[in-house]
């Protein structure tokens, strides 16, 4: 007989993020300064790039994973004080994360990203963590994140979408500086 299997179709995906000051290029990240940890995705690119000046930034659908894919950022979570985090993400998504400061400004970013099934819980030691090397301090015990439920997405200016250029930093330049950085002012001079 079959055994009996669980069917976790639609569920999401949870991440357990041990100590984002752990692992390389975290050198000089002073403990307490990140305070947030952002989830973006890179959804699949559905049409050709390519770069006019020959260098980087060609790309194909299904080919790679280069300079001109497409980002969406699904939301921020909080880093507990022993820099530990826990939360949801949407399944079956190519996902990536970066650690933020107070600010929201980004201090690191994966270099990689990740896929978590449905229903599944995946962990990290850290960013960008030795995969050569095992931590003895991974063995430390729970972490802060690790005794609470998951957090779940805080969006980012609203719901998760599509980046649209037109509609999110036209408008900017529209209110803020094109009535005094305009072709006419630079055509009289000024």
């Amino acid at each position: 007989t079959q055994p009996s299997r669980s069917n976790f179709k639609g569920a999401p995906g949870l991440v357990h993020l041990q100590n984002v000051y752990r692992g390389t290029h975290m050198e000089g990240v002073k403990p307490g300064s990140i305070k947030w940890l952002r989830v973006v995705e890179s959804p699949p690119k559905k049409t050709w790039s390519g770069g006019s000046w020959n260098g980087q930034g060609y790309q194909a659908p299904g080919m790679n994973w280069h300079d001109f894919t497409a980002k969406r950022i699904l939301g921020d979570v909080p880093i507990e004080k022993d820099g530990s985090a826990y939360l949801q993400v949407p399944s079956d998504t190519f996902i990536y994360f970066q650690a933020l400061d107070e600010n929201k400004m980004m201090v690191q970013s994966m270099r990689s990203g990740t896929v978590v099934q449905s229903g599944e819980t995946q962990s990290c030691i850290g960013c960008h963590e030795d995969r050569l090397k095992t931590d003895a301090a991974a063995a430390a015990g729970v972490t802060l994140a690790g005794k609470r439920a998951p957090s779940k997405l805080a969006g980012w200016y609203g719901p998760a979408r599509a980046y649209s250029y037109a509609q999110e930093i036209q408008p900017v330049f529209d209110k803020h500086c094109i009535k005094c950085h305009n072709s006419k002012k630079y055509n009289a001079g000024v």
